[in-house]
């Protein structure tokens, strides 16, 4: 068994090599790139698997000025790591824990996603359908037909892989909230006012013809998803996806802190602030994301999706959307869907200032969801999503593919 010193010297060299993966050094074909990852496996093992994620991770916040985190692991359906790290609320120096409530930010994808495709299973949606005959009575006032003609051919399924047309945000219109209050109608009615703009506008290109991430095109989901079950989207996935799976806290965030929520920061060059307070998506733990993950592959009792509708989440668009040259491709609410000669790897990531997130399946039957609440901040006032943050996703799914020893709890059932 390797001591303390000599584990952080091994996780010091899978690290090293690990920065020696440019972004675009992963997209090469061939010998090298697998030598290479072998050789970084081989870093990741020696460091100890399952026992080198908290120094990477520790490690990892340090060098981005990250306030803190909380991760989840799953495996075969149990909760094996689960635990907070830093604070959620850096004035108060109050800790991050495992119950600590960070926000989803854009993996909220993922589970409008599912829940559709749980519409799929029950026979109430066909995602086939297009948007101007499911919401044939939301048209803007004074518009009989859209302002693109081509806006009649998006259907539900072109939204769920950003293939609609869609830009990438679309306004709500004047006085539009985008908050969850009490008031569960005014989302409702912001979900409206997005179809209804964009209803009114052209298209960025034709629909199926190409995959162009939009947060708008999910929003349309939320609708559809509402239109579909003549219920708020909140309360409906509370009550239908996620109360079943025992997952009763995970919420839509509201225009304040709720209890148990992470402060959110960022981390700029005049030092630490905080981020504010931009409420459009979940809340949930790390935990939760496990569980709901799990029981979508069905390792925590009967599967969430029906084997043909799991298979239509995770097959490749139709042409002419192709995957990328690794064999990657986008997924229904996934980012990411890879198949090896084990199974599926899939994940999505968010991000927004204060918030990075990360949720991904791993083949033999691990699952993970890593959660930040500190973003850099960008010159000039702007801040963006850090690209520093996928160096630490790597290691640990590197980490967690070099596993070969899983502990036999789950917490889950022992907290």
């Amino acid at each position: 068994m390797l001591d303390r010193r000599s584990m952080l010297a091994a996780i010091a060299r899978a690290a090293l090599a690990l920065s020696a993966l440019a972004p675009n050094a992963s997209a090469q074909d061939g010998k090298p790139r697998a030598r290479r990852q072998a050789q970084l496996k081989k870093a990741v093992a020696g460091a100890g698997g399952l026992r080198s994620i908290d120094p990477l991770i520790e490690e990892s916040m340090r060098a981005a000025g990250v306030v803190g985190a909380s991760l989840a692991v799953g495996k075969d359906g149990r909760l094996i790591k689960a635990r907070g790290y830093g604070l959620a609320d850096f004035e108060n120096k109050r800790p991050a824990t495992r119950a600590t409530l960070f926000s989803l930010a854009s993996v909220t994808k993922s589970v409008s996603a599912i829940t559709a495709l749980q519409l799929v299973d029950e026979g109430k949606l066909d995602i086939e359908i297009k948007l101007v005959d499911l919401f044939h009575d939301l048209k803007p006032a004074g518009m009989t037909r859209p302002a693109d003609p081509r806006f009649h051919a998006i259907t539900v399924h072109h939204l769920m892989y950003h293939a609609a047309g869609l830009p990438h945000d679309i306004a709500r219109g004047p006085g539009a909230r985008i908050e969850q209050d009490d008031d569960e109608d005014d989302e409702s009615d912001d979900l409206i006012r997005v179809y209804q703009n964009a209803f009114a506008r052209r298209l960025d290109f034709d629909p199926g013809s190409e995959h162009r991430y939009s947060n708008a095109g999910f929003l349309l989901l939320r609708l559809v998803i509402e239109k579909i079950v003549g219920r708020p989207y909140e309360p409906y996935v509370r009550e239908h996806l996620l109360a079943p799976l025992g997952i009763t806290r995970t919420i839509l965030e509201r225009s304040t802190l709720v209890p148990g929520e992470t402060r959110r920061y960022i981390n700029g060059p005049k030092g630490l602030r905080e981020a504010g307070h931009k409420p459009s998506n979940w809340l949930a733990t790390p935990s939760d994301m496990v569980k709901l993950m799990a029981a979508l592959d069905g390792m925590r009792g009967r599967p969430l999706l029906s084997k043909p509708t799991r298979r239509l989440m995770l097959e490749p668009p139709p042409p002419p959307v192709r995957p990328n040259e690794r064999g990657a491709y986008v997924g229904l609410g996934w980012d990411v869907v890879q198949r090896d000669p084990n199974g599926f790897r899939y994940g999505k990531d968010g991000g927004k200032a204060g918030v990075r997130a990360w949720l991904e399946h791993l083949p033999g039957g691990v699952d993970w969801c890593l959660m930040f609440n500190t973003t850099p901040g960008g010159r000039n006032g702007q801040d963006k999503p850090p690209d520093r943050f996928r160096p630490c996703v790597n290691r640990v799914r590197e980490a967690l593919e070099a596993t070969r020893d899983w502990p036999a709890r789950d917490l889950f059932e022992t907290p």
